[in-house]
């Protein structure tokens, strides 16, 4: 599970629990993302050893080997932060991002389905616009264009999966008398 604090500045948390969800534990995170450590003629506020500092809106999967992948929103310049653990979550460790930073900045749904596929959706410009889903069979290591869904103003999304194995997309879209991102809320089976 992986939690955001706005204040004060962007900044994301894991938490794990290993009784079943009767006690949470705040995950710990080795190293520094590499653009930070690459910054080093700029002093540098290292973040607290369970903080995402930088980032927004997380989202995770677990990958076929058991490890979690987490994927987090970067507004600034820069990568979309990417951690991995393979101890269930107590301890996370950066990795290099494989998934874009789509549209300057935007929260990416990130699921694993059944078969093993992992799938993200995002809008596909340099603005909020051209609603896409992205398809890794290689465990995050490479992402291909699943489907272009909807080329207009589009903005966030979830993923979901049916029983039958077809992904579900619920995402913001525009719709008629109505010209921003956000305006409605639209559901495709992939």
């Amino acid at each position: 599970m992986a939690g955001h604090h706005d204040v004060p500045s962007e900044l994301d948390v894991a938490w794990f629990s290993d009784d079943n969800g009767a006690s949470w534990k705040l995950s710990n995170i080795s190293g520094v993302p590499s653009e930070r450590s690459a910054a080093a003629s700029q002093p540098v506020v290292w973040p607290k050893q369970n903080e995402f500092l930088g980032f927004d809106e997380p989202q995770f999967t677990e990958l076929r080997n058991g490890s979690v992948l987490l994927s987090m929103r970067r507004d600034a310049s820069g990568q979309r932060g990417q951690a991995l653990s393979s101890d269930g979550g107590r301890t996370f460790s950066w990795s290099t991002p494989t998934i874009p930073n789509h549209a300057g900045g935007v929260q990416q749904p990130l699921i694993t389905l059944s078969n093993g596929t992992l799938a993200y959706a995002a809008p596909n410009a340099d603005g909020r616009s051209n609603m896409t889903v992205f398809i890794s069979a290689d465990d995050a290591n490479s992402w291909s264009i699943a489907r272009n869904v909807y080329s207009g103003p589009s903005a966030y999304s979830a993923l979901g999966e049916k029983s039958n194995g077809a992904l579900l997309l619920a995402y913001e879209r525009d719709v008629a008398e109505c010209s921003g991102e956000s305006c409605a809320i639209e559901w495709v089976v992939l």
